[in-house]
């Protein structure tokens, strides 16, 4: 079925479809009369096409632009439209912000004036129903982690505690974003002590250090005074806490490490700490990739080495599971096929990261759901490449994970014991 020899304009998302199906298959389709659902009900019932080729034939039709993959819009361009997120919600419509232009995404263009909105410069383009619940979805638990983060005074109580803890030990500063944002590390003598913040304080933190362009200076009974500010290089964004006469950070290398000992976390609570490793685990720059077809697993493996990297392969997630659970030395990076036979990807991205909870997984697939990219975000994948695209971009991935995790003599290696 060609969905895009059509040429004639329809008004409505049901006579468009009129145009690309049967006439029994769309009374299926539409006896719910719900015309926002009607594309999706289409691709559930069994339209023989892609969703996203369904868009666009529906979207051509009407003479409208489409849209696949949206992003989280911004309060400030939710305002612009005049309508709170709730209701824009209810109605189905999502706006977002392009370099060239503002446009609103609607999954029922009956529903507003096209040609009114186009007066003013404002273009109106077709999504699904499923893609734009899914956006206001995402947007509503970035609303709920942000109502959920603690007031100012307690951030600084937790970070004071944070600074106590370190100081008692004998450090003299603590970083917090190494080796990623969720992490604190401090190091005293040949010893680095690593450990988890709670997000929301990290978030608090953030906003804190945002608001004002000069540090933070927190008044505190037993170190007198605590400097908080945020660490000019050029990598992630990273965080200090200073107390006394401390230096400046940075000026030194940590030493490498006789042990590394990390602290669960930092609450309210106490928690006691663990050696994880009396040997440390170091990275070297072995990428791991995970394939079950021989002949693209060969061809990636020799676009990873043609850029100085070694790259072991490994046909299924059991056998990378097991290596993991028994190798002593963790790979710089994953490179992981998403569709294998017998497996979920999700569930072998959440089975690496129990063993290699900081090493970068890189997702390589032809799936364009961006539902199953969203799903496979939240089991902690650094990227999302497709298979289509060039090897360049790959190995960009590749080098900006490997960049962005540069204290790599502190990756903890979680054997199946710990």
């Amino acid at each position: 079925m060609n969905l895009f020899s059509f040429k004639r304009k329809e008004t409505s998302i049901e006579n468009a479809l009129r145009h690309l199906f049967s006439d029994s298959f769309i009374e299926e389709i539409t006896s719910n009369n719900d015309p926002e659902n009607y594309i999706d009900r289409a691709i559930a019932e069994g339209a023989n096409c892609e969703l996203r080729d369904l868009l666009r034939a529906v979207a051509e039709l009407m003479d409208l632009d489409y849209c696949y993959n949206l992003k989280i819009p911004a309060n400030t361009l939710i305002k612009r439209v005049g309508y709170s997120s709730k209701e824009l919600e209810d109605l189905c419509v999502i706006p977002q912000q392009t370099p060239f232009s503002y446009q609103l995404v609607v999954a029922n263009p009956e529903i507003i004036d096209v040609n009114a909105y186009r007066d003013i410069g404002i273009n109106i383009s077709l999504s699904a129903r499923s893609i734009i619940r899914q956006a206001w979805a995402q947007y509503r638990a970035i609303e709920r982690a942000h109502a959920n983060l603690p007031n100012e005074q307690e951030a600084i109580k937790a970070l004071a505690k944070l600074s106590l803890y370190a100081h008692n030990l004998g450090a003299k500063e603590v970083i917090i974003g190494v080796p990623n944002q969720h992490y604190y590390e401090f190091s005293v003598k040949e010893k680095v002590y690593r450990g988890k913040l709670e997000i929301k304080i990290i978030k608090k933190l953030e906003g804190m250090i945002n608001s004002t362009p000069s540090r933070w200076n927190i008044k505190n009974k037993k170190l007198s005074s605590i400097s908080i500010g945020k660490l000019n290089y050029n990598g992630p964004s990273c965080y200090f806490l200073s107390w006394k006469d401390s230096k400046s950070l940075l000026t030194k290398e940590i030493e490498k490490p006789k042990s590394i000992i990390e602290k669960t976390s930092i609450r309210a609570n106490k928690t006691k700490e663990t050696i994880i490793n009396k040997n440390p685990i170091t990275v070297n720059k072995n990428i791991w990739l995970v394939d079950d077809d021989p002949q693209f697993s060969s061809l990636a493996a020799k676009i990873v080495e043609s850029h100085s990297y070694s790259c072991t392969v490994f046909s299924n997630g059991e056998h990378i599971c097991s290596s993991l659970a028994n190798n002593t030395q963790l790979p710089g990076a994953i490179i992981c096929d998403l569709h294998m036979p017998g497996v979920d990807g999700a569930e072998i991205i959440t089975r690496i990261r129990e063993y290699a909870p900081l090493v970068p997984i890189l997702i390589l697939t032809s799936d364009e759901d961006p539902q199953t990219e969203t799903k496979l975000v939240n089991c902690g994948v650094d990227a999302f490449i497709k298979k289509s695209e060039s090897p360049s971009i790959l190995m960009a991935w590749v080098k900006n994970r490997l960049a962005k995790d540069s204290a790599k003599d502190r990756y903890t290696l979680k054997t199946a014991a710990a």
